[in-house]
Formats: structure tokens, sequence, C-alpha cells
């Protein structure tokens, strides 16, 4: 039997990729490779570097529980501090000179004959490896919206996955399509220099109050001297999320008061942040809370207050070469135009085949998205999904 070129081939250099190798280091595991597309490590927050980025859970518990970061700048921190994060855990445990950086995979097969797996890159490269692990991310794929005649528009194309720093929004008039997690992190960023924003939305989102206080120095200085002392505030915060996800997404039909006081929770937020009774209409979800995934936002709801900002709730029917077409015909000519479109969550970036040659992605396409504690899938051997990693 032929011996592989590694035992582990990882694919991804985020916060899943980072950890897996840590761990396999951990268990004298040293000769893994790991395969990203991008120049360096962070995965999503390198990918997404967008005005007003931050992460929407608190960052006590958005860091490895054995290399926690007293460091935080707040409760919710901006992204910089996410993605630098990433970069001195790579420098601190070593993982930056195993990781093959501008690698793109486009294919992982399993060879039964050798029980290996052999990955392909983009420039025809082929590794051998007796383990795969993939820590691909589940926002690693861009959606992009099917708006008739988008490849058309002569301005400016920005996108939440890949900003463009250099275009300068300034005195520009702009249109954002996309209320969720992203738009309404951007929305209240950018509308403050624009000379007028227009926010497309296609449903609205369920909003709540969002504690975000900065992290005192002194309270930083103690979490330096004394580390573990962070994990009592860990603990509080997961355990919250946890009791709260449980009760009001499991057993909501079970438990309706909890869902009816979060609704009534959101509902008093918009209240209290947006004057116009038509707009706050406009701005209510006409869908029970955590259908889909609410989210936090202090002033994401006063940004409809200004004068140079509009709410449009009108189906957009094309793109022309200077703007966007909505369906009951009127015409917006704009300068820039945002999507905010979110990712195809668990989109597979390359194609993973198994026994026989069995596409992953066509059989989750055909028996829906399955794997046992997600992290294998049967016919998939010596294939681990990255779940969360951060234990």
């Amino acid at each position: 039997m032929p011996e592989p070129q590694f035992t582990v081939a990882i694919v991804g250099a985020g916060f899943g990729g980072l950890a897996a190798g840590i761990k396999l280091q951990e268990r004298g595991i040293d000769d893994y490779v790991i395969f990203d597309r991008n120049d360096d490590v962070g995965g999503t927050w390198l990918a997404n570097q967008y005005p007003g980025v931050e992460v929407d859970i608190p960052s006590v518990t958005y860091s490895y529980k054995f290399a926690l970061n007293p460091d935080w700048s707040a409760v919710f921190a901006p992204g910089s501090e996410l993605l630098q994060y990433a970069r001195d855990i790579a420098e601190r445990f070593g993982i930056r000179e195993r990781i093959r950086f501008g690698t793109a995979v486009t294919a992982a097969d399993f060879d039964e004959t050798t029980d290996l797996w052999t990955v392909t890159t983009a420039s025809g490269e082929t590794v051998t490896a007796r383990f795969l692990i993939s820590c691909h991310g589940a926002l690693s794929t861009p959606a992009t919206p099917a708006l008739p005649g988008l490849e058309n528009f002569s301005g400016k194309v920005l996108r939440s996955a890949s900003w463009d720093h250099d275009y300068d929004l300034t005195g520009k008039r702009v249109a954002i399509i996309g209320t969720g997690a992203t738009g309404i992190q951007i929305i209240p960023t950018i509308a403050p220099d624009v000379e007028h924003l227009t926010v497309v939305q296609r449903t609205a989102i369920w909003v709540l109050p969002k504690p975000n206080a900065p992290i005192p120095d002194r309270l930083r200085g103690v979490y330096r001297f004394a580390p573990k002392l962070q994990l009592l505030p860990r603990f509080l915060i997961d355990s919250t999320f946890e009791i709260a996800e449980t009760l009001g997404v499991v057993y909501n039909k079970q438990l309706p008061a909890i869902t009816r006081g979060m609704e009534k929770l959101c509902l008093r937020h918009l209240r209290g942040q947006v004057k116009d009774p038509e707009l706050r209409t406009k701005l209510t979800p006409h869908y029970g809370y955590a259908c889909k995934r609410p989210s936090f936002s202090n002033d994401y709801f006063p940004t409809f207050n200004r004068d140079n900002v509009d709410l449009e709730t009108s189906p957009i029917t094309e793109i022309t070469g200077s703007g966007v077409v909505f369906a009951d015909g009127r015409r917006l000519e704009i300068d820039a135009l945002i999507l905010a479109t979110g990712f195809k969550i668990f989109d597979l970036p390359y194609t993973i085949r198994g026994v026989g040659g069995q596409d992953l992605g066509d059989t989750w396409d055909s028996e829906r998205m399955h794997a046992y504690e997600g992290i294998t899938v049967p016919d998939f051997p010596n294939l681990f999904l990255a779940p969360d990693l951060t234990a």
C-alpha cells in the first residue's frame, strides 16, 4: 500500500482549520498540510472587512478555550480584532508554515484501493493524505442575487465578502440590497457619508438591543494577569445562549410565551427608535421570532430617521446601466450598488467524492444535508467536517 504524502490534509485556514492543526500537533501528528485560497489566515474575517463589521456574539466566547484573548476592546469586538486574533494564533502555535496560501482546492477524491484521499488544487497539483478535514466554513460562498441586468450596471458594485476599500462612498447615491446580519451593520456605518442611501428590503428582520460596551482597560489588565477568569463570563454567556436557543427555537411550540416575549422586546426596541408609524410597519417582521436568524443592533433602526435614507420594500425587476427598476415601474438612479445578500449556507466550495465516486454535494442535494454528530458522512471514509472547535 502506498504511503500518503501527509497524514492529514485540511481545507481552510479559518478558525476551524487553525484549531484542527493545533489539536493535531497536541497529539503528535505533525505531518499535515492546510490549504487556503486566500493569502492569509482568518477565513470569513479575512474576506468580510466591510464597514461596520463586528462579531454578533459576545467576544469572550469567540475564542479558543485553550487560547483565551484578554484584549477584546468591546463586548462585541470589531472584525479587525477577530482577524488579528486568528493571525496571532497562527504565529503562536506555529501553524503558518504548514499553510499553502493562495491555493484553492477544487476536488478531493477517495481511492478505495489505497484508502487515501487525493486533493486537487486549482493549479492542477495533487496531494495525497490518509485523512481529510474540511474546514471550508458555513459562510464561504457568497450568494449573488439573480437580478436581470446586474452585469450591465455601469456604476460600482460592492460585495460584503470582498469589499473594495479603494472606492469612496462619500457623496454617492447608493442602494443596498439585503437587511440581514451584514446589512444592518453596513447601513448605519455608511449612511452619514453618502448623499443618499436606499435600503432595499425583501424581508424585515427581528432586531434586539445590542448590549455592547467597551471593556475597561483595568478589566483587560486583570484578564491578562489571570486569563482563566474569562471562563466565568464565557460560561454564563454560553449557558444563557444555549438555554435561550433551546427553549425559544427547539421548544417554541411548547413554550410560545418565550417567543412572544422576545417579539415584544424587539417591537419595543423598534418603537423606541423609529418615529414614523408607517416606517415602523415596514420594519416589522411578519413571521415568528427565530424563524429567521434575529440580530442585534442599536443604530440600525435610527438610521431610517435620517433625511438621506429611504426604505424600499417594492421588489426589484431589473438592474439597468444607471440604476434600479422596481416592480411598480419606478426607476432609481444610483452610483453604487451594495450586495449584502449573504452566503450559500454550508455550500461546498469544492467537489468531494467518496466511495464509488459518490459526490457529497449531489448526495446532500438529493437526501438533504446530514452528517453524524455534524462531523462524518456515510460512504466518505476518513472525511471529517469541521465542528465548533473553540472548546
